[in-house]
């Protein structure tokens, strides 16, 4: 299974009895994920990529928002959320309030 995850990459430690290290990562996006770090072998790891459209946004529930903003409806929607507490749901071309 393949499995992309936004996150930060917070500490790196040898897995307990073994010689094999992992990385632990704050993914924030709770909403999402349902939990804000997680541990993952590096062996699993097939690629760590920083792309620069890629943005952060701290939010006050749910942890960081890691992700791509989709035009300025989407920023503006997403200043909404905030602002109101509600869910939103981004695509590429729409986007739903809940």
């Amino acid at each position: 299974m393949e499995l992309s995850l936004w996150a930060k990459k917070m500490e790196r430690e040898l897995i307990p009895g073994s010689d094999q290290s992992r990385i632990q990562i704050k993914t924030g996006n709770r909403d999402l994920y349902g939990f804000d770090f997680k541990w993952i072998p590096e062996s699993e790891i097939r690629e760590i990529t920083h792309p620069v459209e890629a943005v952060v946004l701290e939010r006050e529930e749910y942890g960081n928002f890691y992700g791509f903003i989709f035009g300025m409806m989407a920023i503006l929607n997403m200043a909404y959320q905030i602002l109101s507490n509600k869910k939103i749901h981004l695509t590429k071309d729409s986007y739903a309030i809940f």
